[in-house]
C-alpha cells in the first residue's frame, strides 16, 4: 500500500517546447492525471515571448491579457521510476498542445504547426513523412582525462553515464539506435530510429530533457550548445527525412537519376535551398549558433545539396548496398543547418514548409555539388546558385522578415512573436564577446 501511496503522489509535468527550444510546464500529482487529461492545464500567453535569459521580449502582442491551455497528448507519455536514477525521483511527462480556452488550436503553438503541416502533406501529396533526429553535445566532469576521438576509451571514460543513456531512451519510447564518441574533446552524439514527423520532434525533446537529467544525477554538467567555447569543435542536430506515400512506398530513390535523386525528391530539396537563408532563423535561431555555421566545421555555411558530403547544408546520405535492406528504403536526405537551440517542432515544420513548396511548384533539381562550396570560385558558386548562409541572427531574421513563403504560410501572430523575440535576444547579447556568448548558451542548453 505504501508503495502505490508513493507513486501515486509522484508528479507529472504537462509539457510545451517553445519557440526558444526549452520544455516548460506545470506539474500535477500522478493520481489526479486520468482526470486532467481531457482538461489540460493552464497557461498564459506571454509564455510564448519569454527568451532564454528568463525575459519576456519588448513589445510583445500579449502582455498580461488572456489565458490559454496546455492540452496533453496522452500518446506522448513519458515516465521513467525512481529506481532507474540515483539521486531522483520519477520523471514523468506528457507533450501537450497549446490551445484556447474553447479547445481550438492556438497560433504559437509549435506542435500543432507542425501537425497541420504533417497532414497537408497526406492531405496535398498523399505523402507520409519519415524523420530521425541526431543530438551531439559535450559531457564535463571534474578530472575527467582527454582521450582520443572516436576512441573506446572515450566511451568507456564515461560508462556510468553511456552506459545507462541507450536503455533510459528505450524506456521512453525513443527507439535509440547508437551513442558514440564525436570528434571533439569529451563530445558524443546520440540517435534514434525514424518516425513520424510529430512523434520525432517530441521524441527530440525526449532525447534532451532525459540525456540532461541522467547527466545531472551522475554529477556531469552536459551541454548542447552550438559551441561551448570559442574554439571548442560545435555540436549540431542533424535531421534526417524521406518520403513515402501512403501505402509505404519510399519516394525519394530513382536509380536511373543522377545520385539516385527522385525527380520529386530533387523538387523537395530545391524548394528547402531556395528558402534556406530564411530558414537559418528558425534553425539556428540563436546568436551563438553563427559561430559554428563556418566554412571547414563540418556543420553547413552554405545552400547546397551534396552526396555524402558533411560541410552541405543538405546532404544525400549514404546507402549500404550489401545491407538486405533495399536501397530505396534507406534512401534519405541530412539537413545539417541546425542545433539545439531550435525548437524541434518549429525547425521540423518551416523545413518541410519549404520542401513542400518545392513540390508543389515543381523546381528543378538542384546541381549535387562534389566538392566544399568554400574550395569552389564566386563565378562557381553562382553558376551553381549557391549562397552563403547569413552570418548572424539578424541577417537570418532580416531573410525571414523577406520571405514571401513563411511571411504568407505562418500565423502571423506567431510570426509577430518570434520576430520580436529573436530580436531581443539579438539585443541581450550585442555587448559580450564570444567567450561570454559562448557560456551563456552552454550553461542554458
Amino acid at each position: 500500500m505504501e508503495n502505490k501511496i508513493t507513486k501515486d503522489m509522484s508528479l507529472v509535468t504537462f509539457l510545451t517546447t517553445d519557440l526558444t527550444a526549452i520544455s516548460r510546464g506545470r506539474s500535477i500529482l500522478k493520481r489526479d492525471l486520468a482526470d486532467q487529461m481531457s482538461k489540460g492545464c493552464g497557461w498564459v500567453p506571454a509564455n510564448s515571448s519569454i527568451t532564454p535569459f528568463n525575459t519576456i521580449s519588448d513589445d510583445n502582442p500579449w502582455g498580461s491579457l488572456g489565458d490559454v491551455r496546455l492540452l496533453p497528448d496522452a500518446d506522448s507519455l513519458v515516465s521513467i521510476e525512481s529506481e532507474f536514477f540515483r539521486n531522483r525521483s520519477e520523471l514523468s511527462y506528457v507533450h501537450c498542445d497549446i490551445v484556447s480556452l474553447k479547445g481550438e488550436k492556438w497560433p504559437t503553438c509549435p506542435r500543432t504547426l507542425l501537425k497541420e503541416v504533417e497532414q497537408r502533406y497526406r492531405d496535398e501529396l498523399g505523402i507520409e513523412l519519415v524523420v530521425a533526429f541526431e543530438h551531439e553535445f559535450t559531457l564535463e566532469k571534474d578530472q575527467l582525462p582527454s582521450s582520443p576521438a572516436f576512441s573506446l576509451r572515450s566511451l568507456r571514460k564515461v560508462d556510468d553515464f553511456s552506459s545507462k543513456l541507450l536503455p533510459l531512451l528505450d524506456m521512453a519510447g525513443a527507439e535509440p539506435e547508437m551513442v558514440l564518441p564525436e570528434f571533439g574533446d569529451q563530445q558524443y552524439e546520440v540517435t534514434c530510429a525514424p518516425t513520424s514527423a510529430v512523434k520525432a520532434a517530441d521524441r527530440a525533446v525526449n532525447v534532451r530533457e532525459l540525456t540532461k537529467e541522467l547527466a545531472s544525477d551522475l554529477d556531469y554538467n552536459l551541454s548542447f550548445s552550438p559551441k561551448a567555447e570559442p574554439g571548442a569543435i560545435g555540436n549540431g542536430v542533424h535531421v534526417h527525412i524521406s518520403l513515402k506515400d501512403l501505402s509505404g512506398n519510399p519516394l525519394m530513390y530513382d536509380a536511373e537519376r543522377p545520385n539516385g535523386l527522385s525527380e520529386m525528391a530533387g523538387s523537395w530539396c530545391a524548394g528547402i535551398l531556395d528558402n534556406m537563408r530564411a530558414l537559418c532563423a528558425f534553425t539556428a535561431p540563436s546568436v551563438v549558433s553563427y559561430l559554428r555555421l563556418c566554412p571547414h566545421n563540418w556543420s553547413a555555411a552554405y545552400s547546397n545539396l551534396g552526396d555524402l558530403n558533411r560541410e552541405a547544408s543538405l546532404r544525400i546520405c549514404p546507402t549500404v548496398q550489401y545491407s538486405d535492406t533495399p536501397t530505396n528504403k534507406q534512401y534519405n536526405i541530412e539537413y545539417r543547418a541546425l542545433d539545439i537551440t531550435a525548437s524541434p517542432h518549429l525547425a521540423l515544420a518551416t523545413i518541410l514548409l519549404a520542401g513542400l513548396e518545392g513540390i508543389k511548384t515543381s523546381r528543378e533539381t538542384p546541381q549535387i555539388t562534389e566538392k566544399n562550396p568554400s574550395d569552389l570560385s564566386e563565378s562557381e558558386c553562382e553558376q551553381l546558385n549557391i549562397r552563403c548562409l547569413p552570418s548572424s541572427l539578424s541577417e537570418a531574421l532580416s531573410e525571414l522578415e523577406n520571405n514571401s513563403l513563411f511571411m504568407s504560410q505562418l500565423p502571423r501572430k506567431m510570426l509577430n512573436t518570434y520576430s520580436k523575440l529573436k530580436r531581443s535576444e539579438v539585443q541581450y547579447c550585442k555587448e559580450l564577446d564570444n567567450e561570454a556568448l559562448c557560456k551563456l548558451y552552454k550553461d542554458i542548453y
